[in-house]
């Protein structure tokens, strides 16, 4: 027999190993996955982003871009995870862990103020490095990325 598997059978390989890892985590925690409100989401996004030095609008627009809050889901490429879809190999981070919204949250805002200071406060390309990853960001001499202009243009407007 000659099996061959597509990308579409990897993504979703992973997404199911993902899954039974988060729902192993929440047995594991305690047996039921927690529920949260967007309130509660919103105070810990708040926490998170002045703790870091960052404006919670901005957060709060990349998070509903990111995720739309929900932060049980993984990406399409199946490694982006929870409110702020954390790249946990990317991280050297445990995926699993990353499935906790304060968690999430602290490790995406830690990342935003990093790469603030990297690019010395140019939000759109640290918005485009938060998108593309900041090695390419530098390497390819990126500037501007259609997602972080949107979201820049959206905190604009609302700040």
């Amino acid at each position: 027999m000659n099996w061959k598997l597509n990308r579409g059978d990897v993504v979703l390989a992973i997404m199911i190993a993902i899954l039974i890892v988060m729902c192993y985590y929440g047995i594991a925690r305690g047996g039921e996955i927690k529920q949260y409100s967007r309130a509660e989401l919103e105070s810990l996004a708040e926490a998170a982003a002045l703790k870091h030095g960052l404006p919670p609008l901005l957060v709060f627009i990349l998070i509903e871009r990111e995720s739309s809050w929900r932060w049980w889901i993984t990406g399409d490429d199946g490694r982006s995870i929870g409110l702020m879809q954390i790249n946990a190999s990317a991280h050297g981070l445990d995926p699993a862990s990353l499935f906790d919204p304060a968690y999430n949250v602290e490790v995406g805002c830690a990342f935003l103020a990093r790469l603030y200071s990297i690019f010395e406060g140019d939000w759109i390309r640290v918005l485009t490095a938060y998108n593309f990853g900041a090695k390419r960001v530098i390497e390819e001499d990126l500037y501007v990325g259609e997602i972080a202009l949107r979201i820049w243009k959206q905190y604009k407007r609302g700040e």
